[in-house]
């Protein structure tokens, strides 16, 4: 077993544990997102279900979309990025990529998932916090350079890169992904 199997920090239940408290607020008074954040899944979900619409995002964005899996440490801030530099690349994309999803729902008479500003900025606040976490991970599953001794290095490095994060302090909606990162609750073995 890797040494990143250890760190709980770094995994998928992670970003629920963000994503969950922050949609429990969104849309209620006094709450910083008028509606719940978007995932990269909502636009991979309809992809991988129907060649159609994986096609027609093909088209407009001039390759196929990366789709996280449960699976694996990084997929979802990997899908994030992809999603971010490709399809919300620019508003232009952005309203093809809408209106691609639109057609897919009125096909189906369902509630088409569209992205936002709004939606690219959470996007962008989840990959600037989860960098230096995806980094340490690929760091620490490398076949080279895999010993004991570069685990407590790479893990301070990485609270370090969180702590900088914080302290800036441009964060609007990703600061509780920080904290959660951060947190001590004895199971994340911070020194």
């Amino acid at each position: 077993m890797c040494c990143s199997h250890t760190q709980p920090a770094g995994d998928n239940r992670t970003s629920p544990k963000w994503w969950d408290g922050t949609m429990e607020q969104a849309g209620r008074p006094g709450s910083r997102l008028p509606r719940p954040p978007p995932r990269p899944r909502a636009s991979g979900t309809c992809t991988n279900r129907s060649s159609v619409v994986a096609n027609k995002i093909r088209d407009v964005v001039g390759r196929k979309l990366n789709t996280p899996c449960p699976t694996r440490w990084n997929t979802l801030y990997d899908a994030t990025e992809c999603l971010l530099k490709t399809a919300l690349k620019d508003p232009e994309t952005i309203e093809a990529i809408n209106e691609v999803m639109k057609s897919e729902a009125a096909g189906k008479r369902a509630a088409a998932p569209v992205f936002t500003e709004e939606d690219k900025e959470i996007l962008q606040e989840y990959c600037k916090v989860m960098k230096p976490v995806a980094i340490c991970l690929d760091r620490l599953q490398a076949e080279v350079n895999a010993y004991m001794g570069i685990l407590l290095p790479y893990l301070m490095l990485l609270k370090r890169d969180l702590q900088a994060i914080k302290r800036e302090g441009e964060l609007r909606y990703a600061d509780p992904l920080v904290d959660a990162l951060l947190e001590q609750d004895g199971t994340v073995p911070w020194v």
